[in-house]
């Protein structure tokens, strides 16, 4: 059995752009989603697009990018 990964996305840094990211990976079956109102990341979320990844924090500077990021940290375990 594939092991479900925790992706966490801030609901401001959704606003900000990683929504798309978050709705790409809505069809993954291997990852569970969350939305937070804040997951304490606060400089971070206004310069940059980010996720919590099984609490690992994960940053980029496009969705493109952070995409790519999540799906490493995904991949490689």
């Amino acid at each position: 059995m594939e092991k479900k990964h925790s992706i966490e996305f801030c609901s401001a840094n959704l606003l900000n752009g990683s929504k798309k990211v978050y709705d790409q990976l809505k069809e993954k079956e291997n990852i569970n989603l969350y939305e937070f109102g804040c997951l304490g990341h606060c400089r971070q979320c206004i310069r940059t697009l980010f996720a919590m990844v099984d609490d690992q924090y994960v940053s980029a500077e496009s969705v493109e990018a952070l995409y790519v990021e999540i799906m490493k940290r995904v991949e490689d375990r």
